[in-house]
């Protein structure tokens, strides 16, 4: 059924070394994406948090340390929905909702501010780098064939994946942000580590 509000799950575990913060967008039933979303989706998760040079990291590890870590990654090579996934490990005195109203400030900063058309040209760069290295891996090259094939999609699909990617646009970028990157579309959870009583 469609999300219509925000979610929230919280969970104490004895297992939990640190507490962790993630959030799982949403996104709408492959079919009903246009050409280049799923590739737009990507790049929407190579700007937020892939890598040292993404907006997530380097706000909220780097400028302002409140997390040990950051970053965002999607899952799009699926029959229905893809998904958005954020998450992020607050330092020892940061409290989680704190780290979480800073991610959601720089949602806001990217929805409102937008992305420039070279910053769109480095997560474009970085994503193919991440292709490449990819290959290195005897395993990955067969996972990413069987789940495009699992998918419907060819061969020839996969093999045109870096010139769809190099043909999305910051427009085609930003409107899917908007559509994705709304609360009512979102799961957060937060894992606490349990405190003894």
């Amino acid at each position: 059924p469609p999300s219509r509000t925000a979610r929230r799950v919280e969970l104490d575990s004895p297992l939990a070394p640190e507490p962790r913060w993630s959030r799982v967008y949403l996104v709408p039933h492959r079919r009903d994406l246009g050409a280049g979303d799923l590739e737009a989706l990507q790049l929407l998760s190579m700007l937020l948090g892939g890598g040292t040079t993404s907006r997530f990291y380097r706000a909220l590890v780097l400028e302002r340390p409140m997390a040990i870590a950051a970053g965002s990654y999607d899952v799009s090579d699926v029959l229905d929905y893809p998904t958005l996934h954020l998450y992020a490990r607050p330092r020892a005195a940061v409290e989680p909702e704190r780290l979480e109203a800073a991610v959601d400030a720089e949602i806001r900063r990217l929805l409102e501010d937008g992305i420039e058309a070279a910053e769109l040209s480095d997560a474009k760069d970085r994503l193919a780098a991440a292709a490449v290295f990819a290959r290195d891996d005897p395993k990955t090259a067969p996972r990413v064939i069987g789940s495009s094939l699992a998918v419907g999609e060819s061969l020839a699909f996969l093999q045109a994946w870096p010139e769809r990617v190099a043909a999305v646009e910051p427009a085609q970028v930003m409107a899917l942000a908007r559509l994705v990157l709304d609360p009512d579309r979102s799961v957060t959870g937060l894992l606490l580590p349990e405190l003894p009583s």
